[in-house]
């Protein structure tokens, strides 16, 4: 991931075709800095995000565009 994230891939699907998959680890919101403990992977945008528990969702897109 990078220096901010320490996730270990642990996908949970709700089915054949899922939207989204958990992962475990420890994620800093972006707003208020606390830990978080679980996010989600957006297969179909490529976001990555997770939600404190003040209710900030942070938002991070791994999707990188090429030169």
């Amino acid at each position: 991931m990078n220096q901010y994230s320490n996730a270990t891939r642990k996908p949970k699907p709700k089915g054949k075709g899922s939207a989204f998959s958990n992962y475990d680890g420890q994620f800093a919101c972006q707003k208020c800095k606390a830990d978080v403990v679980k996010a989600r992977f957006w297969k179909d945008t490529y976001d990555f995000t997770w939600m404190c528990d003040c209710k900030f969702v942070s938002k991070v897109n791994l999707y990188g565009k090429g030169y």
